[in-house]
């Protein structure tokens, strides 16, 4: 049976130790980001620019089908999708719903 005082030791010396296991993973945390910077991960700049790449081309319109025709000059397009929208809420009749439910 351990005694009061041998407790106490106990408990301080896990925080003792629990201390110095933090200082050391700090410490292995920041040898590899020091690494890191000093090596220069070659692939970043390789998987930033093919994130960017996809982020562009996947919210890029190319072309568009306007009946029988393909449109594919940038204002062309543009005009399209206008047209296309205008047309589409032109054709809805919009029902207004009152909040006493009239």
């Amino acid at each position: 049976m351990l005694l009061v005082e041998e407790v106490e030791e106990y408990k301080e010396e896990m925080v003792e130790l629990q201390l110095l296991l933090k200082c050391k993973e700090n410490m292995l945390f920041q040898r590899a980001t020091l690494r890191w910077l000093q090596e220069c991960d070659v692939n970043t700049s390789y998987f930033h620019a093919c994130v960017k790449s996809r982020k562009i081309s996947s919210n890029m319109v190319v072309a568009l089908k306007s009946g029988e025709r393909w449109v594919d000059a940038i204002s062309d397009v543009r005009e399209e999708k206008v047209n296309y929208f205008r047309n589409h809420f032109k054709e809805l009749t919009w029902e207004h719903v009152t909040l006493n439910g009239g």
